[in-house]
């Protein structure tokens, strides 16, 4: 279970990749426990890889949410804040370009 990753100590890792998992993850209150937990297991200093759809640049979509409520486009004010909340230092993130899917935002996080 992401949110909780429960059986992993805490500061095991020097490395977490999240790799277009949080974007599945639709609640506010559920990616706030997703973060916190991907903090939780990183080493102090560790890094985290993520990438999410982007609700900027070329989004086209009616809603930011799919019909079937299984996946979330994000604007990058409030994926900063996340992070921010969750502890995280955003090393550097960055808007890419994905078509036909729109944009993704890609971040590279220090724990």
């Amino acid at each position: 279970d992401v949110l909780t990753l429960a059986g992993l100590p805490d500061a095991t890792f020097d490395l977490v990749v999240d790799n277009h998992c949080a974007h599945c993850i639709v609640g506010p209150a559920d990616r706030a426990a997703f973060w916190a937990s991907a903090r939780r297991v990183l080493k102090p200093g560790g890094l985290m890889f993520t990438t999410m759809m982007s609700a900027e640049g070329a989004f086209d979509r009616p809603a930011r949410v799919t019909p079937e409520g299984n996946r979330f486009w994000v604007l990058e004010a409030e994926l900063r804040t996340e992070l921010a909340a969750a502890g995280f230092t955003v090393l550097h993130l960055a808007r890419i370009p994905d078509p036909p899917h729109g944009d993704d935002l890609v971040a590279y996080l220090k724990g």
